[in-house]
């Protein structure tokens, strides 16, 4: 990709996005973010899906769950369907009130999300607009499936 090339230390740098924009390093996410065991922290996993020009989608909200004994936590993965921008808001902001009456630290303000590469640029930024502006960190994966849900562990 042109943009890439040219943001090195030899090149220009490219400032980030205005707001309600996605910075083109998110279309260029790193394929280690597909692997959940390897991450540090698990951010939110949106999948999406265009039908008769509407899109909807899957939220699946990742934590961990440390077992005496282990050393892994296991992966505990909660699913909520998300049939427009509000819903996905709200899942977001339900998730972070829960983690907080739990006393437990904040969901990771990062979000993962798959999407076809027939989805429209108007369209994914439609979708995630009204959670911009807490989630600025986005990777966008386009034709790639979700990782696959882990075996518990015994």
């Amino acid at each position: 990709m042109l943009m890439a090339t040219i943001d090195s230390e030899q090149g220009v740098r490219v400032d980030p996005p205005p707001a309600g924009q996605l910075y083109y390093k998110a279309f260029l996410p790193g394929p280690g973010l597909l692997d959940r065991a390897d991450r540090i922290e698990n951010p939110a996993e949106l999948s999406l899906v265009e039908k008769d020009g509407r899109v909807s989608g899957q939220l699946r909200l990742i934590g961990s769950v440390w077992k005496d004994g282990r050393d892994r936590p296991e992966l505990e993965i909660a699913h909520r369907p998300v049939s427009g921008p509000q819903d996905l808001r709200q899942a977001l902001e339900a998730e972070a009130e829960r983690m907080k009456k739990a006393q437990r630290s904040p969901p990771l303000k990062v979000l993962l999300v798959f999407a076809p590469a027939t989805l429209t640029h108007g369209q994914l930024l439609g979708f995630l607009d009204p959670v911009l502006p807490t989630y600025r960190i986005v990777h966008v994966f386009l034709d790639q499936p979700l990782p696959p849900i882990p075996a518990k562990n015994p």
